[in-house]
C-alpha cells in the first residue's frame, strides 16, 4: 500500500479483513519517493549505523512530531504495557478453579 502515512495504515486496518488471501500488508509509501527520486535519502554513513530517520528529519524537519512519536512515545508505551502485563495476575484455569465457580449462573448455562 503506498498512500503515505497515515492514510495507508488506516486503509490497511480497514480493509485487511476483506482480503482473505492477503497474509501480510505493509505500507511502502515513502519507498516510492526514494525510488522515483523525489526525496533524497539520508547520507550513507547514517544509513549504515541505523540512523536514516535522523537524516530524513534533517532534510524534512516538519516530520519531527511523527519521528518523536515513533522513536520515543511508541517504545515508552510498549515498555509500560509490558510492565502492566507482568504485574497482572494470571487467570485461574485449573480444574479446581472451574469447579469452584460451577455454581455461577453463567457456568451453569454453559454446561447445557
Amino acid at each position: 500500500m503506498a498512500y503515505g502515512a497515515p492514510r495507508q495504515d488506516l486503509w490497511i486496518a480497514k480493509h485487511l479483513r476483506d482480503l482473505p488471501s492477503v497474509r501480510v500488508a505493509m505500507g511502502v509509501g515513502g519507498t516510492f519517493d526514494f525510488i522515483a527520486g523525489t526525496v533524497r535519502r539520508a547520507p550513507r554513513f547514517l544509513r549504515r549505523i541505523g540512523l536514516e530517520w535522523a537524516g530524513r528529519l534533517a532534510l524534512q524537519p516538519w516530520r519531527m512530531k511523527r519521528v518523536f512519536a515513533a522513536t520515543v512515545v511508541f517504545p515508552l508505551l510498549v515498555l509500560l504495557w509490558s510492565r502492566k502485563l507482568e504485574a497482572a495476575e494470571p487467570p485461574e484455569t485449573s480444574l479446581r478453579a472451574l469447579r469452584r465457580h460451577a455454581s455461577d449462573p453463567v457456568v451453569r448455562i454453559a454446561k447445557f
